[in-house]
């Protein structure tokens, strides 16, 4: 289930370990950039590569806005992280017969297996050779005023 944001209010990503992206992208293709996909000229945000020394001591961290409450689908560039379901979601509708809840783009994404994604390359065209091979995505939520939440070695903070 993913959380549920207020107009206005910060999502904080933080980037605890190894090396990764928070890159908008749609429902319907899960695991590419908003701006490959849209119709409508979107171009959604990007991260790019957040690489994480194992020495550091406070997190990488990007802040995004919620401007609406129009669901906001998100995915990990790196390797094959989205299709392994490295994604996120924020205001997703969790109706069961809505066909779009999050469970429903975590599905999506694995199991086209990222390969509609240009995961594996960073925002100049180089591919990326910090990989976190075997960060298996878990989650730890709250809909509490703030709320937290570990996807494989990303962390975000919602309020």
């Amino acid at each position: 289930m993913s959380p549920y944001i207020d107009i206005n209010a910060q999502q904080v990503f933080e980037f605890l370990t190894k090396n990764h992206t928070v890159t908008q992208s749609s429902f319907g293709a899960p695991c590419r950039k908003l701006a490959f996909t849209s119709t409508i000229g979107e171009v959604g945000f990007d991260s790019g590569f957040q690489p994480v020394d194992p020495a550091a001591t406070a997190p990488l961290t990007y802040t995004i806005t919620v401007n609406d409450t129009k669901p906001i689908w998100v995915y990990c560039r790196q390797g094959n992280h989205c299709g392994v379901g490295m994604v996120f979601a924020v205001n997703s509708n969790e109706e069961p017969d809505s066909g779009r809840t999050f469970a429903d783009f975590v599905n999506l994404a694995k199991a086209i297996n990222g390969t509609s994604s240009n995961s594996n390359t960073n925002s100049t065209g180089e591919t990326s050779s910090n990989d976190s091979k075997g960060a298996a995505p878990t989650v730890r939520a709250s809909t509490a005023s703030a709320a937290l939440f570990l996807v494989g070695g990303l962390f975000v903070l919602a309020f």
